[in-house]
């Protein structure tokens, strides 16, 4: 007997549940009939396509993004070879190893043989500190993509590299060094905290100078300091090393280590053996004229170790701009020649310009157009820019800096050539206003067919359009911020 529901009156007929749970039921089999023949649907259409097409493959699902959201095909594709690059590297890296080594070795081969001539030894410089500091602001990590900071990282190491190399050096601070710059310089370059006339700073360049000079020994101490933490780094990896080697060891037989430890001879009786020698080979007498002569060299390599690690006074900033309406004619101690570092493709014009104006700093662009003439846009990458400084120091001439740092390609003008001209009969033969022959031109029948359908068609159109001159690719240089 069915009970009466609450609030309902009590000549009100009975209601039976029963009919609509079996209505659910059926809904519930009928959704999952027809997912099943969906599925059976979509299995009978892949296969239908598989019959058409052997190659056929269903799509993947698409790959979501750090946000969740799905990325579109060619940010997957992107991320694929990405993945893919990671894969590979470790076995593209050590490929590369050995081919260095098989071309190190056939070339010590060919030394040897006499095939080749021995390279020229490297005469160490007699580097003298010119006073002056160039400063790279590292402030613009956020507006480059990661292949962007890859490559200002390796144009600061060319920099550094280049300085070691002259015989007039200049001082080297990075600015801002904080974010990807930073984490990809540790990856990158490995000890660059040791480097010398180098030195970095997380505050921004206004924060920084002017500032006033540091004497070479109180450099050389932080060094010191800066080369025991790195040692002692080594030292726990050396200690991974051994424990790992010792393990190794402990497997041998007590037999077979006695033998080895029998026929190596002690450190005590080597030293003595070289203390032997030594005295035999020189008297009482060289022995203490050389220990002068080594003190005298030693102190005076000190002092010059000294002199080249002292950091310059900076009392004045200068920003180094291609918008800049002043023009620099001359290079100053006790300045600083900020370079903005970023690599932008051109995407941020004035954006070192403005930031100077901002804080308040002078600028001022190289002369280039008093001194060359460039085919292209006057903006050079970092790298560039600094060389050109250093070599303006070692030369005091300009246009001598110029041509020796800046492409040949951005130096050529490009000729440009008329349709229908002299000048354009000289070069392609007497074709008039249509296109150059086969035979002028060197193409195959089928570009020389093309031609003459295109000579056809633009013959009533009389057109005298401007061709230039074949020859390198005229794409112009990324624009990295150096002098911007």
């Amino acid at each position: 007997m069915s009970t009466i529901a609450q609030g309902a009156s009590p000549g009100a007929p009975e209601v039976d549940h029963a009919p609509s749970t079996a209505q659910s039921d059926n809904a519930t089999a009928s959704d999952s009939t027809a997912t099943h023949d969906s599925s059976e649907i979509t299995k009978d259409a892949s296969d239908e396509h598989a019959q058409k097409n052997p190659f056929w493959k269903p799509r993947a699902p698409p790959m979501l993004g750090p946000d969740g959201q799905p990325l579109s095909r060619n940010a997957t594709k992107k991320l694929l070879r990405q993945q893919q690059f990671l894969e590979r590297r470790p076995q593209m890296r050590q490929q590369e190893k050995l081919k260095r080594k098989q071309k190190e070795k056939e070339r010590r081969e060919a030394i040897e043989s006499g095939k080749i001539a021995p390279p020229p030894k490297r005469q160490k410089l007699d580097q003298i500190q010119s006073g002056i500091t160039i400063g790279i602001d590292m402030s613009f990590d956020d507006l480059m993509l990661e292949k962007e900071v890859k490559s200002m990282v390796d144009q600061i190491k060319r920099c550094y590299s280049y300085n070691r190399t002259c015989e007039k050096i200049v001082h080297i601070a990075l600015t801002s060094f904080t974010g990807k710059s930073k984490e990809e310089f540790t990856k990158r370059a490995n000890g660059y905290e040791l480097w010398k006339n180098f030195t970095l700073h997380e505050d921004g360049l206004e924060k920084i100078w002017p500032s006033d000079e540091i004497p070479g020994n109180e450099r050389l101490t932080e060094l010191k300091k800066l080369q025991v933490k790195a040692s002692i780094k080594s030292e726990a990896i050396k200690a991974q090393v051994l424990a790992t080697a010792s393990s190794h060891a402990s497997e041998t037989s007590p037999e077979e280590h006695q033998e080895i430890s029998a026929s190596t001879p002690s450190d005590q009786t080597m030293t003595a053996t070289i203390m032997e020698a030594t005295s035999s080979d020189s008297p009482s007498t060289g022995q203490e004229s050389s220990k002068k002569d080594y003190k005298a060299l030693e102190m005076e390599r000190h002092l010059k170790e000294e002199k080249l690690a002292t950091i310059p006074a900076v009392k004045k900033i200068v920003y180094l701009s291609a918008d800049s309406p002043n023009t620099i004619t001359h290079l100053e101690p006790g300045t600083s020649y900020i370079l903005g570092g970023i690599v932008d493709k051109n995407r941020f014009p004035r954006l070192c310009q403005d930031k100077a104006e901002k804080l308040g700093l002078e600028t001022a662009q190289l002369p280039i157009g008093d001194y060359i003439q460039m085919s292209s846009r006057r903006i050079l990458t970092v790298n560039q820019v600094f060389e050109i400084l250093l070599q303006f120091i070692e030369c005091n001439d300009w246009k001598e800096a110029f041509l020796k740092v800046i492409p040949q390609r951005k130096l050529e003008e490009k000729q440009r050539i008329r349709r229908g001209t002299e000048a354009w009969k000289a070069k392609y033969g007497d074709q008039g206003k249509g296109r150059p022959s086969a035979s002028a031109s060197g193409s195959n029948s089928v570009a020389s067919s093309v031609a003459d359908e295109d000579e056809s068609g633009c013959k009533d159109s009389g057109d005298e359009d401007d061709v230039e001159h074949e020859g390198e690719d005229g794409a112009e240089q990324p624009h990295d911020g150096g002098s911007k």
